[in-house]
């Protein structure tokens, strides 16, 4: 047996609602703005079902102020020691909850900035120190087939 939708969500008047027969059924009660649900027998008013109650507490967590409200309040971030603020070269501290919860500003990195020279060479960081490209030979006596600067170094081969 086929039952079309239009059959089984229906809306009007109290005065027009149909007899309860067809479980599962829908009827929306235009004039009282309710609506019901056919269980067979009778017609069971579901405006009201599902999320009723009263809540009673609201508690705050982990960096959370206001709580526990019981009637109203207001739940708000709690204060990290960060001082508000633009940082360079940010040194960061980040909690469980990702909060930074410190920050300073840090010192730039071991590179050289791009064109940067030392005695008259461009400086190649190696990682313990700056060596230089001087002659077009490479640090530690190697050659260069090519180089590749990026933000945090300058590669060779």
């Amino acid at each position: 047996m086929s039952t079309n939708f239009e059959d089984l969500i229906l809306r009007g008047l109290r005065s027009t609602q149909p007899a309860a027969s067809i479980p599962g059924r829908l009827y929306y009660v235009t004039d009282e703005e309710v609506t019901e649900r056919d269980n067979g027998a009778t017609w069971d008013d579901i405006s009201d079902a599902g999320g009723a109650g009263t809540v009673t507490s609201v508690a705050t967590g982990t960096g959370l102020t206001g709580g526990p409200i019981t009637t109203t309040g207001t739940v708000a971030l709690a204060d990290t020691a960060v001082t508000p603020g633009a940082y360079t070269n940010t040194d960061l501290t980040v909690d469980a909850q990702g909060r930074i919860t410190a920050a300073a500003s840090g010192s730039g990195g071991g590179v050289a900035r791009s064109g940067s020279t030392v005695d008259g060479n461009l400086a190649v960081w190696n990682g313990n120190d700056a060596d230089s490209i001087k002659d077009g030979g490479a640090p530690g006596g190697g050659s260069f087939d090519y180089v590749l600067a990026t933000a945090m170094s300058l590669m060779y081969s």
